[in-house]
Parts: structure tokens; sequence; C-alpha cells
């Protein structure tokens, strides 16, 4: 399962920044809560975030990535109900917030959660139409549910909106293939193999 990052830049310490400032403890703390690079602890990242929370003058866009950043950590170390909350705090404080509804759909998913997970992935789209991951993901759950017709239309919209990738020709292969047809299904299968290339 992917996890959609909300990473931008990476300091271990204080560093100049480009215009040859050293970063505030707030920007250090962004910094660290976003790890863009992957290169530093995950305690260091959820210590960065909760600086950011606890901080008076951090406003509610900043405090509610800094939720959903620290949620999907949480959720990543399998802590469910902690990432949950974590999730539902970002979503308090910035209801348009896409990532939060999709990272909160994915710890849905993985909690056998489904229809919580398709109503956090069609509000993620509803905010964010051209989020492909939550097409991906709310359609693997309708293919499951064996909702064969709106399975296909997210796989279909996956496609539209990034035709270069084989994954999502595989999944509508996968779906038509089931559906029985068959025709359709190797074609998909067969640009999926062209794409993977």
């Amino acid at each position: 399962m992917s996890w959609l990052m909300l990473l931008a830049a990476l300091i271990a310490d204080p560093q100049p920044t480009a215009s040859g400032d050293v970063p505030t403890a707030q920007e250090a703390n962004w910094m660290l809560c976003r790890n863009e690079k992957g290169t530093i602890s995950v305690g260091d990242e959820i210590k960065g975030c909760e600086a950011l929370i606890a901080a008076n003058d951090v406003d509610n866009e900043i405090k509610a990535i800094a939720h959903t950043n620290r949620g999907m950590l949480m959720g990543q170390m399998s802590f469910f109900e902690t990432a949950k909350s974590e999730l539902d705090e970002a979503i308090r404080l910035d209801p348009k917030l896409a990532p939060a509804y999709y990272n909160r759909a994915l710890l849905f998913a993985a909690t056998d959660d489904p229809k919580s997970a398709v109503d956090d992935y069609s509000m993620a789209i509803s905010i964010l139409p051209k989020m492909v991951e939550a097409y991906v993901n709310r359609g693997i759950i309708y293919a499951k549910s064996d909702q064969s017709a709106l399975a296909l239309a997210d796989f279909s919209k996956a496609i539209e909106l990034e035709p270069g990738n084989a994954d999502n020709y595989e999944n509508r292969g996968q779906l038509l293939h089931k559906m029985g047809r068959v025709t359709e299904a190797m074609a998909d299968m067969h640009m999926a193999m062209e794409l993977a290339k």
C-alpha cells in the first residue's frame, strides 16, 4: 500500500537557506516533519510534526498537514487508533485537505472498513479530482465487493488521468477479464505489458 506523502525538504541541523539565512525553529520543524528525502528517522519526523502542532504561531493549514503526516506515520507503524485521531484532527482543521481524507481512507481499508474507505476516497476526489491513487484504490474496493461497473469507471478514469501507467491498464484488464469481457481485457493487458517495457 502506498502512502501519499506531503513532503518538501530535509535538514538534520539548521542549514543556510537559499537566501543564506539560517531557518527559524518553525522552518526547521516543518522540514523535519515533511522529510522529503526520507533520510531521517521516523521519530525525528514525528518530533518535527509535534513541534508544529504545539506552536502558537502556526496556522491551521500547516497544523493540518502536520497532523496528516503524523497520522500517516502512525498508520505505517500500525498505531491505527492514533493515526485515525491524527487524520480526524487534520480534517477538522482543514476540511479541504484531500491528502488527509486519502490517508484516512488507506487506514480504513487497512482496518477492513471498506465503506468508510470509499467515502473518504470519494471526498478526496471531490476536493482533488485528479488524484489518480484515490480512483485506483476506490476501484480496487469496488472490484473486491463485486461492484464492477463502479470499479470499471474508476479504473478508466485513472487511465484517462495517467495513460502512461501500466498498473492502471492491468487493474482494468483484470476486472474486464473477471467480467467476461476477454477481448477488452487482453487489449488492456497488452497495453500494460507495452508500457512496462
